[in-house]
């Protein structure tokens, strides 16, 4: 879904949307992924026109164990709050910073590329900020007899003569 700025010219200041993502590039959905949020524009004197991408996701992804590696599903919720300006406004936010500046989150803000904003790639950044690292089975793996298999914790005989030195 591509949210459009121009369409915040004629003065309208917030819209909400509500949206469902089925597919997302490089993750696979068990359930439908639900999107509800608000995009709201606000007017500042220093950098222009800011729009303010704000909202919830919810589902749940398919992910692969990290030990045994069966396909499991994991729950994803979580928020996203996003700044964006207008291409124009963007540059000339950016020649304002200095070279070594400390981030302020007040002064973060994306660029709204082509005038456009993708809410599906922003959910999709933010769900694999949001994932679990190293997703495993709950508890224990069904089957655990290759995690036994190579669990050896013995030295590796190519390293022997380094421990020497």
């Amino acid at each position: 879904m591509k949210l459009k700025i121009q369409d915040f010219a004629s003065g309208q200041t917030t819209d909400k949307f509500n949206f469902k993502l089925d597919a997302i590039e490089g993750l696979d959905y068990a359930k439908t992924v639900l999107v509800n949020g608000s995009i709201t524009k606000i007017n500042d004197v220093s950098v222009g026109e800011i729009f303010i991408v704000s909202g919830s996701y919810s589902g749940e992804i398919k992910v692969e164990c990290v030990r045994c590696l069966k396909e499991i599903t994991q729950n994803i919720d979580g928020e996203f709050n996003w700044r964006f300006l207008d291409p124009k406004s963007y540059r000339i936010h950016l020649k304002s910073l200095k070279e070594e500046n400390e981030v302020n989150p007040d002064e973060a803000f994306e660029e709204a590329i082509d005038g456009e904003i993708d809410i599906a790639d922003l959910i999709r950044q933010q769900i694999i900020l949001d994932m679990e690292p190293y997703p495993s089975c709950e508890n224990f793996c069904d089957d655990d007899s290759d995690i036994k298999k190579y669990s050896d914790d013995g030295i590796d005989h190519r390293w022997a003569k380094l421990l020497e030195l």
